[in-house]
């Protein structure tokens, strides 16, 4: 006899914490800051809102620092860029 099948409940935390790191793994930390206050405010445990705070101000910090990599422009596209422009 099979064991019956339980779904398992996804907390809303959960879902955009995860969809949250995705984004910040690919470097669009902008978005990631968004998300992950977003996450903060629908978390029910302290930890979890903590964790998300934490990570919302790490990405933050990430967007200043490197606007460039944030925006997915990295240096070897500018200097492609910069060089198409010299050969119009």
């Amino acid at each position: 006899m099979k064991s019956p099948v339980y779904r398992q409940r996804v907390s809303p935390y959960s879902l955009i914490a995860s969809d949250a790191a995705m984004v910040e793994r690919e470097g669009n930390y902008a978005l990631a800051v968004k998300m992950w206050k977003k996450a903060a405010g629908c978390a029910c445990r302290a930890v979890n809102q903590n964790w998300a705070e934490k990570r919302a101000g790490f990405c933050q910090t990430m967007d200043e620092r490197f606007p460039a990599v944030a925006s997915g422009r990295d240096e070897s596209s500018r200097a492609k860029e910069d060089d198409d422009e010299r050969h119009r």
